[in-house]
């Protein structure tokens, strides 16, 4: 959904000369070359967000890695969602935060207000994009973690061995869901890619209103 930010500039006298003909398109354009470098930096700290955040590290360092995210009681996220080992669940949701953040100048009126609106990253599109990626489950594995889940149901009673290859529920080897016997260990909701789009709109807003 796109994003709107209004942009003011008091030129007094010289607003309605601007503000008229090809003058305003100059305006425009001086508008486009002052907001491209902040939706840039703004971007660039996004995805240094994205890069450090625990969830993302966590799942990057493998099954045998500690919860930096503090998801869990204890246990690690990668192996209590079931990625099999050589697959890669961030890449698709580092893409759309590496996406190009486009964005469309207009004039308001003749009194230097301009809108500047900007096309960035969705939840939804992330939700889409990561539902799937668990074969025992269609739901998005990043709605999971931000919403937390402690009842898989009977399609989960399984743990992935080093190989990849599934292990019964109550198997005490390998990676995967982490189970004692029938007992879950329950995931804790964890804010993830909500709270970074936030924050990325936070940053939008604070350099394009300046």
């Amino acid at each position: 959904m796109p994003i709107k930010y209004r942009v003011t500039h008091n030129l007094g006298a010289l607003m309605n000369q601007l503000n008229s003909g090809p003058n305003s398109k100059q305006l425009a354009y001086i508008m486009r070359a002052k907001a491209a470098p902040i939706i840039e930096v703004a971007q660039q700290r996004s995805l240094d967000r994205f890069n450090q955040h625990p969830v993302k590290r966590e799942i990057n360092a493998g099954s045998s890695a500690s919860n930096i995210s503090q998801s869990l009681g204890y246990g690690n996220l990668r192996a209590f969602l079931g990625f099999s080992p050589d697959f890669d669940p961030i890449e698709p949701i580092l893409n759309k935060f590496k996406d190009e953040i486009h964005f469309l100048v207009r004039k308001i009126n003749n009194n230097g207000r301009y809108r500047i609106t900007t096309f960035i990253v969705s939840r939804d599109e992330i939700i889409n994009d990561t539902a799937g990626a668990l074969d025992w489950i269609d739901k998005s594995w990043v709605d999971m973690v931000e919403n937390g889940f402690s009842n898989f149901g009977p399609k989960s009673r399984f743990k992935y061995s080093s190989s990849g290859s599934k292990l019964g529920a109550n198997s005490q080897s390998g990676t995967g869901i982490q189970r004692t016997g029938s007992a879950i260990h329950t995931l804790s909701p964890t804010d993830f890619v909500t709270g970074l789009i936030e924050k990325l709109k936070k940053d939008l807003f604070s350099g394009l209103s300046n």
